[in-house]
């Protein structure tokens, strides 16, 4: 009997994940830049964005890695240190702690993008999210010009 359940659970499972629709959540700005600490070449801090959930349902999206570029030197893996939720058609502030691990050399590039006007920030990879306790890997490959005075370094 307990089979039968497991079995009509996933198969529910499966038939409505494929009923919702998803768009893309909207990377809307960054607000806020919080340096952590830095060791062996690994750099923990938080950055505060605004991001827009078109979604008629919360997302969570849970610790996952993704290349970094700024311009187009590759800086290192980032990886997201805890889970944030999303809330539902709504646009909010989140905390997003990270930690980037650098290539090697890279601390020399990002120090030649800090005096200019805005950078071009691209992150590849794939992210681990969750919607009503579904889990699926969505690959990106997102590119976005951010002003460095936006960050306040």
């Amino acid at each position: 009997m307990k089979n039968i359940q497991l079995l009509l659970f996933l198969f529910l499972a499966f038939t409505l994940s494929g009923c919702f629709e998803y768009q893309d959540v909207e990377f809307k700005e960054v607000n806020n830049f919080k340096m952590g600490s830095l060791k062996e070449r690994k750099v923990t801090f938080d950055i505060d964005a605004t991001l827009f959930n078109p979604n008629v349902y919360a997302i969570t999206v849970k610790p996952s890695e993704v290349d970094v570029f700024v311009g187009d030197d590759y800086i290192g893996i980032a990886k997201l240190l805890r889970k944030v939720k999303m809330k539902k058609k709504e646009t909010a502030l989140y905390s997003i702690p990270l930690e980037l691990t650098l290539e090697k050399g890279a601390m020399f590039k990002l120090m030649g993008y800090i005096t200019k006007k805005e950078i071009t920030l691209r992150v590849k990879g794939k992210v681990k999210g969750s919607v009503l306790g579904l889990s699926k890997k969505i690959e990106i490959n997102e590119k976005k010009s951010i002003r460095t005075k936006d960050l306040k370094l």
